[in-house]
């Protein structure tokens, strides 16, 4: 049985028939928070599960800086994720953001930060009880004055760890949770009709944007680029001395090419990137950037192209074991900063501790009966 059908609406709208993948247990328990103000059907809802056994990672994809789908990826998987339809075919056109996770890691809180009624759409925050945080959508630019971020809901310690998400064919536009509602306004901008009101996520100077540590980074992993016509390195994957792995840039599991072990203390053991600007059909003036090669010395002391092995125009950066590097990037385009400093004011998992602190390592404090616990908004 591939969909399930609640007959009778448990919505503002009567005449709306929901589908799920999974029926929730409790119907009468869920709620629903619009990422978008355009108008739209709910239906039909997808089950994303944050605590499935032998999870290793959470993917997003994204088309034209919106979301449009998510996958728990499991030991084994045979990556047919990659190539679901109906939405753009087998998504080659298609950006891929990728967060592995350790074995006891998962998923324990929702965010958003909230853009409207500047934008039509708020970027959701996917936060793990590492602290760790999988944004999707794309990073705060020019256009957003102010960056605020809420807390939508927290899954329990107990679990089951799950949401649900609508998926018509263009794209994510409604999560439903039957998890507590920690919004602090439950009314929702309505701006349908609001001509200032940017439709994308990637309008003006936005990006997508990944930022990791490089202190004791044992094994490099670089990811090819997928796309009809394209040449590049657009990611990469660390493996860290302590068994956690964190990414950079686009990852998808299918594209990665083999792994390059490091010797993060050996001080002459830099990791080297090569870029190359490309001019938009031919102009003078418009130009993206790709990483093309990429070398790590000297355990591996040969360049490693993503398709395109010509030296001619490239300019090499190097790379230190320590500090961090940012890598912000829109489809083919991208920019590659390495950074002495480990951290930076704006981490946005920084700015979530700062906010909403680390409440599932807090002490489970038993209600007392007849005691209605308040949430306080600030």
């Amino acid at each position: 049985m591939r969909w399930l059908r609640l007959v009778e609406s448990i919505d503002d709208s009567p005449d709306e028939t929901l589908s799920w993948t999974m029926l929730p247990p409790k119907p009468e328990a869920i709620w629903f928070f619009d990422l978008d103000d355009r108008e739209h059907s709910r239906s039909p809802f997808k089950v994303f599960y944050c605590d499935k056994p032998g999870i290793t990672g959470y993917s997003a994809c994204m088309i034209d800086g919106d979301l449009v789908d998510l996958h728990s990826h499991v030991r084994g998987e045979d990556f047919s994720c990659y190539r679901a339809v109906p939405v753009d075919g087998d998504r080659l056109h298609a950006v891929w953001l990728y967060l592995p996770v350790e074995e006891n890691e998962r998923i324990v809180e929702v965010w958003r930060r909230i853009r409207r009624p500047y934008f039509c759409r708020d970027i959701p925050l996917l936060r793990t009880n590492k602290g760790r945080v999988l944004a999707l959508g794309a990073h705060h630019g020019m256009y957003e004055k102010e960056i605020t971020y809420e807390r939508l809901t927290s899954f329990p310690k107990s679990g089951p760890q799950r949401f649900w998400y609508s998926c018509p064919q263009d794209g994510i536009d409604c999560f439903a949770f039957d998890t507590l509602d920690l919004r602090c306004s439950r009314q929702e901008p309505r701006v349908l009709n609001n001509p200032n009101t940017f439709v994308h996520s990637g309008i003006g100077d936005q990006n997508f944007f990944t930022t990791a540590k490089l202190e004791n980074v044992v094994e490099v992993t670089p990811c090819k680029a997928w796309g009809p016509g394209t040449t590049g390195i657009v990611g990469l994957v660390f493996l860290y001395s302590d068994g956690h792995r964190d990414s950079v840039g686009q990852v998808r599991l299918d594209h990665l090419m083999s792994p390059i072990e490091i010797d993060s203390t050996h001080e002459q053991h830099d990791m080297w990137l090569a870029t190359r600007d490309y001019h938009y059909n031919g102009s003078s003036g418009n130009y993206f950037t790709v990483v093309e090669m990429m070398r790590v010395m000297p355990s591996f002391a040969e360049n490693i192209n993503g398709g395109n092995p010509a030296e001619e125009g490239l300019r090499w950066m190097r790379v230190r074991w320590r500090g961090r590097l940012d890598w912000l990037f829109w489809y083919r385009s991208c920019r590659v900063n390495f950074h002495e400093e480990a951290t930076f004011e704006g981490d946005i998992g920084m700015a979530l501790e700062a906010t909403g602190g680390r409440v599932w390592e807090e002490p489970t404090i038993q209600e007392v009966p007849g005691y209605q616990s308040m949430i306080e908004c600030v």
